[in-house]
């Protein structure tokens, strides 16, 4: 099972490097601007909505809208907790060559 699991590791690594430019595209055409693009770099799937709020400044409403959207478009995976969601990127912006903002 573990070699099961090695392998679809390198599968899924070889396939993002691949498709490295049509993910960056993809972000950057779902992410039009700075504030939203922090959010995505900074939804870890352990920062709560009201914590990235804080770093943000995005309404804790506007960040669950961002994560449905994201996830529609699977670029993001949601992640269910005990007091509410929170929202996991499963793409890196610094290994797309996506300048992170600062707030």
């Amino acid at each position: 099972m573990e070699n099961i699991e090695k392998k679809l590791d390198n599968i899924y690594g070889l396939l993002k490097i691949i498709s490295r430019k049509e993910i960056k595209d993809l972000i950057l055409e779902l992410i039009t601007n700075n504030d939203e693009l922090l959010l995505y770099h900074e939804s870890d799937g352990e920062k709560t909505c009201d914590q990235l709020n804080e770093i943000t400044g995005i309404s804790t409403g506007k960040i669950s809208l961002c994560w449905d959207k994201w996830e529609k478009n699977r670029i993001l995976e949601k992640i269910a907790q005990s007091r509410g969601g929170r929202g996991k990127k499963l793409f890196n912006l610094e290994e797309l060559g996506i300048e992170i903002p600062k707030k």
